[in-house]
């Protein structure tokens, strides 16, 4: 399971040429479709899926550490189609020592029924002038001032592609509002009925029980937030769609009017906990009721889990593998409170306006994450972006440094990435910035939409997991 948690669905890598060759040829009435994976490379089983032609015969994956792949060889299918079909994949990289692993972006490969193949959609689409151009360094995930400057007056610097710093706001973010849930209405009133059912008393025994059912709910919202977010989510290929968007708009507003009471989300009502029915020591009984009534969420806590959830799924699409652990995070803060109420000292505030002042306010935070989202959709249904027009403006840029004798900077962004629109404000429009850029030939390269192949290709090509996304380039 390590290898998932570095295997992002949007990351891409400059590696080594077609590690994954697909060929097909006819058999009569079928076609044998053949894919060479390379060494050191392996499909993941899951995501090999034809379109427009029926399976016949498929081959046994490999599992490997609770993973079904195909490793480094030859693997054949054998499928009926009547026109033109495709193949659809995922490959990664195994680490090599003191690497980590590493998968490219999804792929589609399409052939046609007499045995030929079309190549694939992204291949040798770029211009000599980017293929020539020597990659100086590169750089992933927005910087401070201070380190954007660094990095682009040092030009002896080695390549790099960094992991994005840990967003502490974030962090205390999720930790307090995983505490504040205990004091909404459907959680504050409960407090002394749970302390009863997991029997609570003064002392160490007490606290004990207490720091089992908090390590109940840190548990299941750990365990449920990264079989969604490894499994399930994939904002890494539909962040470019207004669509997605304004169905992620939806969503939060719908978790907004059930956090106000408006509408019910009580995922409670799905199973009753009974703690007679629990075998074990209390100990064991805590813990497990901690789980339960983490996963059965009531009105006031399910829609909050739920954002976090979606929230956790973007930012760790986005490259920022911290982001995986806010489901986590949200369980901790949660459960912060139970091991000092179990060993009797409870302090809690009074059911009363307080539960409300709370409640209102996560149904603000919501609400406003709705609106976020749906003018997103907005600003790209609006958008018109052309990556031919965005590479042939990179194209333009190296011919000019080129006979300039110049370095050319290239920012990757996309108006869908919050990261990309903090560092344009907080640093490219710095002054002391835009001077030093007047010693290169600064370019915006807009990937708005990374599932077109050029795009896709682009990115791979500079190693770039994420955006925004920083490269230096020596034309030649």
């Amino acid at each position: 399971m390590k290898k998932l948690l570095f295997c992002l669905s949007f990351i891409a890598a400059a590696l080594t040429a077609a590690p994954f060759t697909w060929r097909s040829a006819p058999q009569g009435a079928e076609t044998l479709v053949e894919v060479t994976v390379a060494e050191n490379f392996y499909l993941d089983a899951d995501f090999v899926s034809f379109d427009g032609a029926f399976v016949i015969e498929k081959p046994s994956p490999v599992e490997k550490e609770g993973e079904k792949i195909f490793p480094s060889g030859v693997w054949r299918w054998r499928v009926s189609a009547e026109k033109n079909f495709s193949v659809s994949y995922q490959g990664c990289k195994l680490a090599k020592e003191g690497e980590v692993p590493l998968c490219l972006l999804p792929e589609t490969h399409t052939f046609d029924v007499t045995g030929g193949a079309a190549p694939p959609i992204s291949t040798g689409s770029l211009p000599p002038e980017i293929t020539r151009a020597k990659t100086v360094k590169s750089f992933s995930g927005a910087m401070s001032k201070k380190d954007f400057l660094a990095w682009l007056n040092d030009v002896s610097a080695p390549e790099t592609a960094a992991t994005p710093p840990v967003n502490w706001l974030w962090i205390l973010a999720v930790l307090a509002g995983g505490f504040l849930l205990n004091l909404t209405p459907c959680v504050l009133p409960m407090i002394p009925v749970n302390l009863a059912i997991i029997g609570a008393e003064k002392g160490g025994k007490g606290a004990l029980r207490g720091f089992a059912y908090a390590s109940g709910m840190a548990v299941a919202y750990g365990i449920l937030g990264a079989v969604i977010v490894l499994t399930g989510a994939r904002f890494g290929d539909w962040s470019g769609s207004a669509v997605f968007h304004f169905c992620v708009a939806i969503i939060f507003g719908i978790f907004a009017f059930s956090t106000a009471g408006i509408v019910h989300l009580d995922l409670s009502r799905l199973a009753a906990i009974d703690a007679r029915k629990l075998r074990g020591g209390k100990i064991l009984v805590a813990f497990l009721l901690g789980a339960l009534a983490a996963l059965l969420a009531g009105t006031c806590v399910a829609p909050v889990a739920g954002a976090v959830l979606l929230t956790s799924a973007e930012r760790y699409a986005a490259g920022e593998s911290w982001g995986l652990f806010l489901p986590l995070l949200l369980g901790i803060g949660m459960g912060l409170p139970w091991p000092f109420a179990g060993a009797g000292l409870a302090a809690l505030p009074k059911p009363g306006k307080v539960m409300l002042f709370v409640q209102y306010g996560f149904a603000a935070i919501l609400l406003t994450a709705a609106i976020r989202y749906g003018i997103s959709g907005v600003r790209l249904m609006r958008e018109n972006v052309s990556p031919q027009a965005e590479i042939a403006k990179l194209e333009a840029a190296l011919v000019s440094a080129k006979k300039e004798n110049r370095l050319v900077v290239v920012d990757f962004w996309a108006t869908w990435c919050g990261n990309c629109q903090t560092f344009d404000r907080e640093v490219l429009q710095d002054d002391e910035v835009k001077t030093a850029l007047e010693n290169v030939i600064f370019v915006k390269f807009q990937a708005q939409d990374v599932r077109d192949g050029q795009t896709r290709e682009i990115l791979r090509r500079y190693n770039l997991p994420g955006l925004p996304g920083l490269v230096m380039l020596a034309p030649r």
